[in-house]
């Protein structure tokens, strides 16, 4: 290079040359070397390559824009970059460089200083120490043109962008505005607008001026502003986001404002639907009947409604802290674990059933059943986490146990009911025999003893079959309005006098009558049975204590209800015996202190009277039996003493009864009192003698299940036929037929088997006195 480099002006330029070969600077202008620091010396010792003067996370520009410049005829397109100064300082330039025609690996390049200007020291005017050729006309007009074209494609990109942008100055005069900004003006204004104008004077609206100059007044003070404004147009809201910038020279000084507006629209939309959406989401989370959450893929709550928090015993803040897992009953949780895991790996849906363990309204813990169902929650193909809804199903599930041990207890009840009938008949057959063979003149002394003997035993298996019966709900009782109040004293007073001193039992009734309809001595011997069986579990404790408690409730239905409740602090049951108590001769108790009926005849007894019973019960925790039964408004019924007026009296009777031992033993016994008997073996059999006159009773006692026709169809032929001769029917089943049915309206009473001779003559005596 032969010519020497043009001298510096001597004003402090921001724009220097340079010439290179590979990467060591080979020639330089004074104003390069300021912009770097180094001296002519430094040059012509060689000292100055522009690759130990970039910064390391420079140089892939550097080697970008070679690149970009042997493929598009040997000029980089203008870009920033940093050098080190000599003095270790970094300067920030714009860069624009080129290959020398004909001349391998050569290059010349401008660099721009863009650091904030500084007074500079008076110039020194210096050559190059070598001569260098001076670049092509040619080659300066191509640069120059570069430039250009850089700066049309810059306007380009910013014509081409659909966000407004503009810069103003001090007066709020306009120094540029892109094409989306002039078309915003000529919509807002009518016209385009033009370098120069005022940018406030462009809007009509008074407050948005106002808004506008706050702003750019904020900006020209050097401080950056986040802005936002909303309009209606055609009905719908526009909204736009305003970055307003203050443009500082070299000096630092602030010359004006850049804008750029972006239309946020779509976006505010899409916020206000959300907040609708979550709204409406939280509304629907908080009326539902389901515990509702969202969970993260961890499964940690994110969102939980007061429903689910409900169920879970804590409060909805409190659950953003845990986990799905966390409360899962421990037995449960190794299960629930491995389903959520299984669910999480196959994207699939979750349907789960589990306890949980939770602090009770009483303060204790207790343990409820939850019903699961979850679903994942998939954004852009990607699982984000959970959605789930909960439902309580202890209540559910409890009343399906108590309805299959309901079924159960039927079945059995049915079984226990048909033996019953059986063993009637046949005991029937005993106690009338036995009364016959007392009612014999001269029995000697020792076998009248084992007569009585026998008719105890009778009546004692009378009893117990009474009691399977009423097990079964197939007794015949009356019922009518009691006062559970009055009769809970009457049985505690009775208790008190037969239960042991040490065992402490509190009574607490409501002090006005609780009336209901029913049977006071099935009730009466349901109260006392559970009583006491809580006095045997409270045997072994230090403290026994047995409460009776009586109140009034109202159900999920609004149905009024008497709930009578006996809790002892005994030893408890475990859950496979509580589930059985009420199992016909099932018991706990060691042989001899039980028949297992007790709980039983409880359980047929309230069902009879339309109510439930329940235990609660836990090893070491003591038990509850809780009754429910239907209030009634009716005043109560007076309990009468039962009589025993027996007497005598003649008369025609017709026997019907297919257990030829039995009707031969209460024929006998019946003539014995005076009465004249005629037999017959079924209902058939009864109507020929009665349709040929072979007999013309007084009154007809029936069996009720015969063979060929029962006594209860013969009732219906008898109320058409002969509808002035009572009958009186005996039967094992109650429920058989009741006085009170219209097909029999002859049908004066209805016995239960076995039954004395005695009551048996009473009640044929009242009927033929009428």
């Amino acid at each position: 290079m032969s010519a020497p480099f043009p001298a510096t002006p001597s004003y402090d330029t921001p724009v220097g040359v340079m010439w290179g070969a590979g990467p060591q600077i080979t020639a330089a202008d004074d104003a390069f070397l300021r912009i770097i620091g180094y001296t002519q010396d430094d040059l012509a010792a060689g000292r100055i390559d522009w690759r130990v003067m970039t910064p390391p996370e420079f140089l892939h520009l550097d080697e970008a824009g070679m690149r970009q410049a042997a493929a598009s005829g040997g000029f980089t397109v203008p870009y920033q970059k940093e050098f080190f100064r000599k003095d270790g300082s970094r300067v920030p330039v714009l860069l624009v460089c080129a290959f020398i025609p004909n001349q391998p690996d050569h290059w010349i390049g401008y660099a721009v200083d863009l650091s904030p200007r500084r007074p500079s020291p008076a110039p020194r005017l210096t050559f190059p120490p070598q001569p260098i050729a001076p670049a092509p006309d040619e080659f300066y007009r191509r640069l120059v043109g570069e430039l250009v074209n850089e700066r049309n494609r810059l306007r380009a990109v910013l014509d081409n962008t659909p966000s407004p942008i503009w810069s103003l100055d001090h007066a709020f005069r306009l120094l540029s505005g892109n094409e989306a900004f002039n078309v915003a003006i000529e919509r807002l204004a009518g016209r385009r607008a033009e370098i120069g104008d005022n940018v406030l004077e462009l809007s009509a609206d008074p407050e948005q001026r106002a808004l506008w100059q706050s702003w750019y007044d904020r900006a020209l003070q050097g401080h950056p502003v986040q802005g936002e404004t909303r309009s209606s147009v055609d009905g719908r809201v526009a909204a736009r986001d305003h970055t307003i910038s203050p443009m500082i020279d070299q000096a630092g000084a602030v010359y004006g404002v850049s804008v750029v507006s972006h239309d946020v629209s779509a976006r505010i939309m899409s916020e206000d639907a959300l907040r609708v959406s979550e709204s409406r989401f939280r509304t629907l989370a908080s009326a539902s009947s389901l515990g509702i959450f969202l969970a993260d893929p961890a499964g940690n709550y994110l969102y939980v409604n007061d429903r689910l928090a409900s169920m879970l015993g804590l409060s909805a803040a409190e659950l953003l802290s845990y986990g799905i897992l966390r409360q899962v009953h421990h037995e449960d949780r190794g299960r629930v674990s491995a389903e959520l895991e299984r669910a999480t790996q196959a994207g699939a849906d979750l349907v789960s059933e589990f306890r949980i363990q939770r602090v009770g309204a009483d303060g204790n813990d207790e343990v409820r059943a939850l019903r699961l169902w979850l679903s994942a929650v998939v954004e852009r193909d990607r699982r984000t986490g959970f959605v789930g809804t909960v439902d309580d199903e202890t209540e559910r599930l409890r009343s399906a146990t108590q309805a299959k041990q309901s079924e159960r207890m039927e079945s059995l009840g049915a079984l226990a009911g048909g033996i019953a009938h059986d063993f009637n008949n046949m005991l029937a057959v005993v106690v009338a025999n036995v009364d016959l063979a007392l009612g014999e003149p001269d029995v000697p002394a020792v076998v009248i003893d084992e007569l009585e003997s026998i008719s105890i035993a009778s009546l004692r298996a009378r009893e117990l079959i009474r009691q399977i019966l009423t097990f079964s709900r197939q007794t015949d009782t009356k019922h009518g309005a009691i006062d559970l109040t009055a009769l809970a004293v009457e049985s505690v007073r009775l208790l008190r006098s037969t239960m042991t001193a040490r065992v402490h039992l509190e009574v607490a009734l409501p002090p006005e009558p609780v009336i209901i309809s029913g049977n006071a001595s099935e009730l009466q011997q349901v109260l006392v049975n559970l009583c006491v069986n809580a006095e045997h579990a409270v045997r072994s404790i230090a403290m026994p204590a047995i409460a009776v408690t009586l109140q009034t409730e109202r159900d999920a239905s609004g149905r009024h209800l008497a709930v009578l409740t006996v809790q002892d602090n005994g030893i408890g049951m475990p859950p496979d015996t509580a589930r059985r108590i009420f199992e016909p001769f099932f018991t706990t108790k060691s042989v001899g202190e039980g028949t297992g009926m007790g709980l039983a005849v409880a359980h047929g007894a309230v069902l009879a009277h339309g109510g439930t019973i329940s235990v609660d019960t836990a090893p070491g925790e003591g038990t509850s039996f809780r009754i429910e039964l239907p209030l009634a408004s009716r005043e109560p019924t007076p309990r009468m003493p039962e009589t025993s007026a027996v007497s005598t009296s003649g008369g025609t009777l017709l026997l019907v009864d297919d257990e030829p031992a039995l009707s031969r033993a209460l024929a006998k016994a019946l003539q014995r009192r005076g009465y004249t008997v005629v037999t017959s073996h079924d209902g058939l059999d009864a109507l020929r003698l009665l349709d040929h006159g072979s007999v013309r009773p007084d009154l007809i006692l029936s069996d009720v299940a015969m063979p060929n026709m029962s006594g209860d169809r013969l009732a219906e032929e008898l109320r058409v036929r002969y509808p002035a001769i009572p009958v009186v029917l005996m039967t094992g089943f109650s429920r058989d037929v009741s006085p009170d049915d219209p097909r029999g309206a002859n049908v004066v009473d209805v016995v239960q088997k076995p039954m004395s001779i005695d009551t048996l003559v009473e009640i044929i005596t009242r009927t033929l006195e009428r």
